[in-house]
Parts: C-alpha cells; structure tokens; sequence
C-alpha cells in the first residue's frame, strides 16, 4: 500500500480535533494517518483540507502539538506500513490495536 504524504498547513496544539493540511488527496475518513511522529487513530470527515479526527495520540504514541509544515503520511488503511515509532521495526503488531466502539 502507498502512503500519501502532505504538511499541516496550521500550527496545531496537542487537544485539537480538527486541523488544517496542505492537500488531503490520499486521506481516507475511518482510516488512520500520521503527523510526525504521533499516530492518529481516525479521520471522522474531510471537508476540503481541513480533517476531523479521533483519537489523537494512538498506538503508543503521545498527542502532542505540532508547526505548520509538520509532516502528515495517510496510509489509507492501518499503521502496519508505517513501522513501529517505537522500536523502528517495519509493521505493528495488529493486536495491539484497540477496539473502536460506537
């Protein structure tokens, strides 16, 4: 699978849900992406540029704020492509993903 990597194009602080990015060709809604190091758990809804999200922080990582022109990487549909932030390894383990409920 392909990762579509952008930039924020807005400085975001670590409780925001919603934030701007430069392009959002390869944002999928339901699926998890990246903006530096911190994983994303969802995108709620995409309206233009700007993203909805859930659950800042995911995977092990912490939800901190990030600069305009931080790196954004959508996967399109988990963050096994990614590879771990932790340990650098090349896939997550996908039991370590926790449950989303409605």
């Amino acid at each position: 699978m392909s990762l579509t990597k952008t930039t924020l194009s807005s400085d975001m602080s670590a409780d925001a849900l919603v934030m701007a990015v430069a392009s959002a060709s390869g944002a999928v809604v339901g699926q998890p992406f990246k903006v530096g190091d911190e994983f994303v758990r969802q995108i709620q809804a995409i309206d233009g540029t700007t993203l909805t999200v859930l659950g800042r922080g995911a995977y092990g990582t912490k939800a901190v704020a990030h600069q305009a022109t931080s790196p954004v990487t959508f996967c399109g549909s988990t963050p096994v492509d990614f590879g771990s932030p932790q340990t650098g390894e090349t896939s997550l383990p996908l039991a370590s993903q926790p449950e989303l409920v409605y």
